[in-house]
């Protein structure tokens, strides 16, 4: 029985797709007085369920109360943060009751509500019910906002519910449509619908659109669906019916292969014996990955047949499918291949698949190859998969190799991955470490993810540890968890900073401030900021400034501005100025010059005026010519920049 797009769409919404099945149109009855309209499902949400019937959805812990919702506050209160089926399903109960006049309401009460996530998922679940009960009206509304989220979300929603009620209207309307995005969208819902009911008439239409961009969306869309259906070589007689522009049959092409890889491979490789040569090659270099999962002996015979840069990126994929189907075959084809990057992506396939089930023999196969600086990593992810099935067998092979180098590498590797099942173990091995730079080092592969789980108790065992060794570890915990805890991080550096004495940790530690400051400032730059001026050592200060003016100016160059206008001049504020300047200089070269010159550092200052002309000059010579005019450098300096423009 055929599914319609509209409850397909409203699963992947509300996160049910592959989990539950919706109601097909034929067998939905409605209850609405506003429409006759089908109805979403009404489910149950223990997984596997879907029960007929009934308004409420349920989870494990019983049944969700399915009273309506009439107001923004009542509709954001079911949501949380967590985007979770159940509570958008329950949403979704709650507000099929109400008609399209209230569903209006609601959406004009959301307006005056701040951005947030439970704001949107509010507007998701109520536009997917508004779509079904009155697409037309959704439409209009969609239409009518200065919202651009209502306009894209709406639209689709009421297309994706029209184009299976009435396609010619859902055709109209596009007409409608200006904002480029969600007219190609709309388009895309159109094409897959027709598909189902007439493929030739909708790769017709597809392919009269105006403009090379939405002929391409369309004539991709309805490609792809058709790939779906399971005969590519109808698919393929009705392309070619089309006389497309060679670029449009390309690309349709490829869309085609691409679905009816994915649904019928066997069906797919018969019909491409029908293609040129140069069509094969081109569908298989796009679908070489899901050739390998279905036939991983043809996919090698095609990849040894077109050796080149397309078909490159696949060969670890290719190679593990192959030793997993026939290992003595895939490492003689390995062995076969000529030194280089794809001998080297061979290898790995091969390791990989054999560490599965024997890391011993994936270790011996290694070494015959001969392990290098190129391939390293290879050995240190097969030594990540021995450690998680026999630990003590990866540390004697280790022991074995003689490169210091590469013992250290596949040991930090090994205490990385002990530290995920016990870090406290693996912290306590890596201390045991004779070696003092390979102790240091695996300190912190063990240190690192324990204290991203468990910060106090990470600590703590860092506490314990020598003087000399503690305090490079925990410049390095604080950087680490400045993405994950900010005020954590920042308690512990203000803690830290008065028993940096050596110039050396103190310029990792400056960079550790730099770190903070940048995440910090991510999401709240006026908070970093004031943060960063309040550090004590200098040169932590200057590294924390720059970093908040580079971060703050990527996304509000204006708020930046005003925050570096008022820093005092200084170190600090010269750093801070660069940032900046990096981020104008292409986009407004007079105002990234004018900051160049107020650089206080003189060096600094000639250095950032000269690159700011540098790209200046390119665009508008005389501009910047002008400009140098009023260069605040010295003469000398004023000659040098303006032998720039002598060429």
């Amino acid at each position: 029985m055929k599914i319609p797009l509209l409850n397909v769409f409203l699963a992947l919404i509300l996160g049910f797709a592959g989990g539950w099945m919706l109601k097909p149109r034929a067998e939905v009855t409605g209850d609405d007085s506003t429409a006759a309209a089908p109805h979403g499902p009404a489910l149950n949400l223990q997984r596997g369920k879907a029960e007929p019937g009934g308004d409420a959805a349920s989870v494990s812990d019983g049944s969700l109360a399915s009273e309506p919702v009439t107001t923004a506050d009542a509709l954001l209160g079911l949501f949380g943060y967590d985007h979770s089926v159940a509570t958008q399903a329950a949403a979704y109960q709650r507000l099929r009751s109400l008609s399209a006049t209230q569903l209006e309401a609601l959406g004009e009460a959301l307006i005056g509500v701040p951005q947030s996530s439970r704001r949107q998922q509010a507007r998701t679940v109520l536009f997917t019910r508004w779509a079904e009960i009155d697409p037309e009206a959704l439409w209009a509304y969609a239409l009518r906002s200065k919202d651009r989220w209502i306009r894209d979300q709406g639209i689709l929603e009421a297309t994706k519910s029209l184009a299976q009620r009435d396609l010619s209207r859902a055709r109209d309307l596009l007409s409608t449509v200006k904002e480029r995005n969600v007219r190609e969208q709309a388009i895309s819902v159109i094409a897959m619908e027709w598909v189902e009911r007439d493929a030739g008439a909708a790769l017709e239409w597809a392919a009269k659109m105006p403009g090379n961009r939405e002929r391409t969306r369309a004539l991709r869309a309805v490609a792809q669906r058709m790939g779906t259906l399971g005969d590519p070589q109808n698919a393929m007689t009705l392309l070619s019916g089309m006389k497309l522009s060679q670029a449009d049959e390309t690309m349709a092409i490829a869309a085609l292969a691409t679905t009816a890889f994915s649904s019928d491979p066997e069906a797919a490789l018969s019909w491409m014996e029908t293609l040129t040569a140069k069509q094969r090659v081109d569908i298989l270099a796009n679908n070489l990955h899901q050739l390998v999962r279905y036939d991983p002996k043809r996919a090698k015979e095609f990849f040894t047949a077109n050796l080149n840069g397309r078909v490159r990126h696949s060969v670890s994929y290719l190679a593990e499918h192959f030793a997993l189907d026939d290992l003595p075959a895939a490492q003689a084809w390995v062995e076969e291949l000529q030194s280089g990057e794809v001998r080297h992506r061979a290898m790995q396939g091969v390791v990989n698949a054999m560490a599965k089930n024997d890391p011993q023999a994936a270790a011996a196969f290694m070494e015959a190859q001969g392990i290098s600086g190129s391939n390293r990593h290879i050995a240190e992810g097969l030594v990540i998969r021995w450690t998680q099935q026999d630990r003590e067998g990866a540390m004697a092979w280790i022991d074995t190799q003689s490169d210091r180098e590469l013992r250290l590498q596949l040991r930090d590797s090994l205490v990385e991955a002990w530290a995920d099942e016990d870090p406290e173990a693996a912290s306590v091995y890596a201390q045991g470490i004779e070696d003092p730079g390979g102790r240091r080092s695996a300190l912190r592969h063990a240190v690192g993810p324990w204290a991203e789980r468990d910060t106090d108790a990470a600590l703590s065992f860092v506490n314990g540890l020598d003087p000399a060794e503690q305090t490079p570890l925990m410049t390095y915990l604080i950087g680490r968890l400045a993405y994950q805890d900010v005020n954590t991080a920042v308690k512990l550096f203000e803690e830290h900073l008065p028993n940096i004495t050596d110039d050396s940790q103190m310029r990792s530690f400056a960079t550790t401030a730099r770190r903070i400051a940048d995440d910090w400032a991510d999401w709240d730059a006026k908070g970093a900021g004031e943060w960063a001026l309040s550090i004590q050592n200098e040169s932590a200060q200057v590294e924390a400034v720059q970093s908040v003016a580079n971060e703050w100016a990527r996304y509000d160059t204006m708020g930046a501005s005003e925050w570096i206008g008022q820093l005092p001049v200084g170190a600090a504020r010269d750093g801070a100025v660069t940032s900046l300047i990096g981020r104008i200089r292409l986009v407004d070269p007079s105002a990234a010059f004018a900051w160049a010159n107020s650089i206080s550092d003189e060096n600094k200052r000639q250095e950032s005026v000269r690159n700011v002309l540098n790209d200046w000059k390119r665009v508008d010579r005389n501009a910047a010519f002008n400009a140098l005019q009023s260069a605040n450098v010295s003469d000398e300096a004023f000659q040098s920049l303006s032998r720039q423009f002598d060429n």
